[in-house]
């Protein structure tokens, strides 16, 4: 049986970010730690907005992320995805090795083309 450990941060962290109370700096850091932000970005990213806009500053949410769009970037891969469907990524960790997941149904497309997915193994929660 494989090890799973579901997390969906995508959809959290937009729109916890675009909700009117969580605009701080501090707010802004806690919700990128329970994201799973390394705590080193998140210190570099307080001290950046506090040099150029100061300790108490209000950030607006639309001046920090696309709200048209989720982008979603490993050094290798970049996927888009639209906010009203972020919630169908999911990260998992399977036997040691982490994973980005999204639920394929018919309408799959590569490079333009229709494409049948086969599975070869299906994995149950």
């Amino acid at each position: 049986m494989p090890n799973l450990h579901v997390h969906s941060p995508f959809s959290i962290f937009h729109s916890q970010l675009l909700h009117p109370c969580v605009n701080r700096i501090g707010s802004i850091g806690t919700i990128l730690a329970d994201c799973g932000v390394q705590e080193d970005q998140i210190v570099d990213f307080r001290q950046e907005c506090q040099e150029q806009f100061g300790e108490n500053a209000a950030l607006n949410p639309s001046n920090l992320i696309d709200a048209k769009k989720i982008e979603i970037k490993t050094p290798h891969v970049s996927v888009s995805i639209a906010p009203e469907y972020s919630y169908l990524v999911e990260t998992r960790r399977i036997n040691g090795r982490k994973y980005l997941l999204i639920p394929l149904e018919d309408g799959v497309e590569f490079n333009g083309l229709a494409v049948d997915v086969k599975i070869e193994e299906e994995i149950s929660n």
